[in-house]
């Protein structure tokens, strides 16, 4: 059996590989289309179908960041998390103090939560230092029912 913990790095590393191997994690806004990234909750098996589908067609799909819990997006993606994304989103890369700035936080807290937004895969640091989300824009897409 899986350790939970470690089928959720899975499903992110994974969601990783797909957006990177279709050349898509660092894509820009092109021909006047906003570069979109969807945070999911799928199951890991679905996950591991859309690599093998994109690579199959050869063919980038929509970037996908995806979690198997609810649980598991909220522990890697706070809500803080999430306003520090959301001020990223579409602005290049930046410095820590910018983006604590943007969202109106203590520059130690901000670094904290983008360090563990990179070591989750999710903003990526440049070579000078800066980090940055290649994304304009996010879109959230699960559905919670109740609990049978």
């Amino acid at each position: 059996m899986t350790n939970k913990p470690d089928l959720e790095q899975r499903i992110v590393d994974t969601a990783l590989s797909l957006a990177e191997n279709c050349q898509i994690f660092n894509a820009t806004l092109k021909g006047g289309m906003m570069n979109t990234v969807i945070l999911e909750i799928r199951k890991f098996d679905d996950v591991l179908d859309d690599v093998a589908n994109a690579r199959e067609i050869g063919r980038p799909a929509t970037p996908r960041i995806s979690f198997e819990t609810v649980g598991s997006l909220w522990k890697i993606i706070s809500p803080k998390k999430m306003e520090i994304l959301q001020s990223m989103a579409g602005a290049g890369a930046l410095g820590v103090r910018e983006v604590a700035r943007r969202v109106a936080r203590d520059v130690r807290a901000v670094h904290r939560d983008l360090q563990a937004l990179i070591v989750a895969g999710i903003v990526r640091k440049t070579a000078d230092g800066k980090q940055v989300f290649p994304y304009d824009e996010i879109h959230v897409d699960f559905t919670l029912s109740g609990v049978a």
